[in-house]
């Protein structure tokens, strides 16, 4: 939360802007992640379902 809340700070120059980064991107790491591992999830098995060359 902190990175993001000084990258958007460093950039913006503002608080509330850089602020609300930090509170977005927790958010958004708790919604994407499970979507990040169900897809990868999927590559694994279609991997391992090819016949090795």
């Amino acid at each position: 939360m902190s990175v993001a809340f000084t990258v958007t700070y460093v950039f913006t120059g503002s608080v509330a802007t850089g602020g609300l980064a930090a509170i977005l991107e927790p958010i958004c790491n708790v919604v994407l992640l499970p979507l990040h591992d169900r897809l990868w999830s999927k590559t694994r098995e279609r991997a391992a379902l090819r016949p090795a060359v």
